[in-house]
């Protein structure tokens, strides 16, 4: 198997703390009893940790200055999901950046692993919010954590690993877009100038979501699927609203 892409997070402290690796071995295998083991390795390295488990490597690196502002401000002022994101995240003052490699493990296993490493040094360091790259997403630390505790292969926590954008259209509709599916090799969901609840609209494009993510890119240009008995979305492989370059799985709510 060829190496999967390495994923990245990234933690924002309030104060400029790297844990030791053994604290962060510690904290995992406390709350994540069941996942693969969290080994330190016996050397520590200045501003950096690593650990391995058995099918993984990763990089806990403790940069002393703040994720810049032009990186976080668009994320903060979207999350939605975290109302006080913008006040939380300006404040702090240092950041790890954590990644995971593996050739061995595919997206979703790798993804899960980092989900939980993060979720460990989120509860042994002074963090006040994490930053996922690949989804440009932020999420408040007590969400974050919980979210990884109840995450498996079943549940897989698409809250933290994708973005699920909101846009108010002129005509009074809500459009909605993800933003993270490229980690799976996915194209991105859109769901333009949709007459629905804007909760509901996030709950239809996460059960999509999910399942494109556990059975791949099956969704057919042309094909409709069924959310329920009477609701369905028909299927077009079609030119983003936002970027005409780039090609989105459209879903459009077909009359009953």
């Amino acid at each position: 198997m060829q190496d999967t892409p390495t994923q990245r997070a990234m933690l924002a402290l309030r104060l400029p703390e790297l844990p030791l690796a053994l604290a962060l071995s510690d904290a995992y295998a406390e709350r994540f009893a069941a996942a693969p083991p969290l080994i330190a390795r016996e050397k520590e390295e200045g501003n950096r940790r690593t650990l391995d488990t058995p099918s993984a490597s990763f990089s806990v690196a403790l940069s002393p200055g703040p994720i810049p502002w032009a990186e976080l401000e668009g994320p903060c002022q979207t999350a939605w999901h975290w109302p006080h994101a913008t006040r939380k995240m300006k404040a702090h003052a240092a950041h790890l950046q954590i990644s995971a490699s593996s050739s061995s493990l595919g997206p979703i296993d790798l993804l899960l692993s980092l989900t939980r490493v993060v979720a460990a040094a989120a509860l042994i360091t002074p963090a006040v919010g994490i930053y996922w790259p690949g989804a440009t997403q932020v999420h408040d630390v007590k969400s974050f954590v919980g979210e990884a505790l109840n995450a498996s292969r079943e549940q897989l926590p698409l809250y933290l690993w994708l973005r699920f954008g909101l846009a108010r259209e002129d005509d009074g509709s809500t459009s909605l877009y993800t933003t993270g599916l490229a980690a799976f090799n996915l194209m991105e969901v859109e769901l333009p100038h949709s007459q629905l609840d804007p909760q509901t609209l996030v709950d239809r494009a996460f059960n999509i979501s999910h399942y494109l993510v556990d059975r791949g890119p099956v969704l057919e240009d042309g094909q409709t699927i069924g959310i329920s008995a009477d609701e369905k979305f028909e299927i077009r492989h079609a030119p983003s609203m936002w970027d005409a370059q780039r090609r989105v799985y459209s879903l459009k709510a077909q009359p009953q």
